[in-house]
């Protein structure tokens, strides 16, 4: 018997809200079928203790069409609630080769919070029917943009991580009502960068010449990790934009990547006049690997598949500093 014939479909209530998550849609629909949390959902599919705890890293698929059997719901609309409908944003492939829809759930996980469900208090509270935004789970925004706060990601009464498989998106386990939260606002300044990176992962909008999203964002991760191992430059930056760089290190090193990316090429050079200085566990007998750490092996990579932009740049700063 299929599961479609076992379950029945959602009541109107439960259908999805604009820019859901399916986590939170499945959330829902335990709540509406009297269940005791998303997971009881979850055990209906087949070999279900091997799927991804969180729905969200749901690859198209049999258990996908088996989740959209229960839940009464076109697999298309589904597959458009998980992280995979921004994977033509997120894939990288050679330039040239056409946009791709398919992603292995180690490149989802670098891009979003794989156990962690943050949530904006400010958004539950006004909510007519609370539930989490898909966009939410991204790394590199963890603030809401209509509210211009930073997102919570543990409750602020037990300091636990705010499962996605939690029962109620609205209550911590132990009972706190994360409505209440402090929402931490973001500066005009912050503000402005993230809208980038949005821009960048919604509208597919270019920041470098002839970078597509999904190469300039690679590009944007590897800046950012080089940001984080440069604490002169995070502290520096932290000052401009009035944030401590300890209260949310990732990030800001993610911001601190799209001024790069926005100010480019002359705030990579800077970057790299900082990030030259800090110590490398690796050296050569030139010192390019001490200097740059892997950064000229990345550049390379992406030149090698047809986008020479980073390698451009620092070819010319290597160049005008060897003379």
């Amino acid at each position: 018997m299929i599961v479609s014939q076992v379950i029945r479909p959602l009541p109107a209530r439960t259908s999805p809200l604009p820019g859901e998550s399916l986590a939170s849609l499945l959330r829902r629909t335990a709540e509406a079928m009297g269940y005791e949390g998303p997971p009881r959902v979850r055990s209906l599919l087949s070999d279900f203790r091997t799927a991804p705890a969180n729905v969200n890293l749901l690859p198209p698929g049999r258990w996908l069409d088996q989740l959209a059997g229960i839940l009464g719901r076109p697999i298309a609309d589904l597959l458009e609630m998980t992280f995979y409908r921004l994977a033509a944003q997120l894939v990288l492939s050679p330039c040239g080769s056409p946009c791709t829809s398919v992603a292995d759930s180690k490149i989802m996980r670098k891009y979003f919070f794989a156990s962690v469900s943050p949530i904006c208090p400010v958004c539950l509270k006004e909510d007519s029917i609370p539930h989490e935004r898909l966009v939410w789970s991204f790394r590199a925004l963890p603030m809401c943009m209509t509210h211009r706060c930073l997102l919570v990601g543990q409750c602020p009464d037990c300091h636990r991580a705010l499962r996605c498989d939690r029962q109620h998106v609205s209550y911590c386990p132990c009972g706190y009502r994360l409505g209440e939260s402090r929402a931490e606002p973001v500066s005009p300044q912050e503000t402005n960068l993230a809208r980038m990176l949005e821009q960048l992962l919604m509208d597919r909008a270019y920041l470098l010449p002839k970078m597509p999203p999904a190469a300039t964002f690679w590009w944007a991760e590897r800046l950012a990790a080089s940001v984080a191992k440069t604490p002169a430059w995070m502290e520096d930056f932290g000052k401009r934009m009035d944030t401590q760089a300890d209260d949310a290190p990732e990030f800001l090193s993610w911001l601190s990547a799209a001024e790069i990316l926005g100010e480019w090429p002359d705030r990579f050079e800077d970057f790299l006049n900082v990030f030259q200085q800090v110590a490398k566990h690796r050296t050569t007998s030139t010192g390019i690997s001490r200097r740059f750490g892997r950064l000229l092996r990345e550049a390379a990579y992406l030149e090698q598949i047809g986008y020479p932009a980073p390698a451009n740049v620092l070819r010319d700063y290597l160049l005008r500093r060897s003379v």
